[in-house]
């Protein structure tokens, strides 16, 4: 915050709190998409094990299964966040 108030008083403001923001945003988001990487993963195979057993509902909430349809997009959505994770952090200079 004190470095929020020194930038309000720079030629490029809005732009230094901005990308402030934005990193702080970032950081946060980062952590759920290394986290999401894996439990997409967990919740998948256990939605395929469950359909191998003929299953189409939970047996525990009662809830439909997840279909093949569904695990293709999320992985997608999944591994578009991993490259964008990854094409951020490597933008960053060590």
């Amino acid at each position: 915050m004190t470095l929020a108030r020194h930038a309000r008083g720079e030629r490029f403001a809005d732009l230094i709190v901005r990308g402030m923001l934005t990193e702080l945003e970032w950081s946060i988001d980062a952590e759920e998409v290394w986290a999401q990487r894996t439990i997409g993963d967990e919740m998948e195979r256990a939605a395929r094990q469950l359909r191998a057993e003929g299953l189409q509902k939970c047996p525990t909430c009662r809830a439909f299964l997840s279909t093949e349809a569904d695990w293709a997009h999320w992985r997608s959505l999944r591994e578009a966040a991993i490259r964008k994770a990854q094409a951020r952090e490597a933008a960053v200079p060590a």
